[in-house]
């Protein structure tokens, strides 16, 4: 006959089991511990890093703002310098646009007095044929034949 022993079976498979759930747990834990180690973040190292980034951002922002308004104020002085030019621009237009009036008015004036000189010069041609009794005898009055004389005298100063 076979003896049988006093241990029962089951006890070395209950210890057996409990061994593996130990170490199961054990590990579990160690891994657990792992997790929530590697897991802990630093939230507000992050929040500062983040909150400098914005800083930076805005600062250059206003930076930037600032040469915004510069350019502007230099781009509205441009612009008024602009405007002045042209103003002085079309008061030139204007003037030049008067001096021609008066060229053309001047021209015509040149044009009408030469013809009125050509018809002086050919009266005082043929005056210098006739004699000054034959003048004063030609007048409608005295007026007229002093105005006469007066002409010939001026005429031979300028020529």
């Amino acid at each position: 006959m076979k003896l049988r022993s006093t241990t029962p079976v089951s006890a070395s498979l209950v210890s057996r089991a409990s061994l593996v759930a130990m170490s199961a747990l054990l590990a579990g834990s160690g891994i657990f511990g792992l997790a929530s180690h590697v897991l802990a973040r630093d939230y507000n190292a992050e929040i500062q890093a983040k909150q400098q980034e914005a800083d930076n951002y805005n600062s250059e922002a206003s930076r930037l703002g600032e040469m915004a308004d510069s350019l502007q104020a230099e781009l509205d002085k441009i612009n008024g310098q602009i405007s002045a030019i042209q103003a002085q621009i079309s008061d030139s237009q204007k003037k030049i646009n008067s001096l021609n009036d008066q060229i053309k008015k001047n021209e015509e004036l040149i044009k009408h007095n030469r013809k009125a000189m050509g018809r002086i010069l050919a009266d005082l041609y043929v005056d210098d044929q006739i004699s000054p009794l034959e003048m004063l005898a030609s007048s409608k009055n005295i007026r007229n034949y002093i105005d006469k004389q007066e002409q010939r005298k001026f005429l031979k100063k300028i020529h």
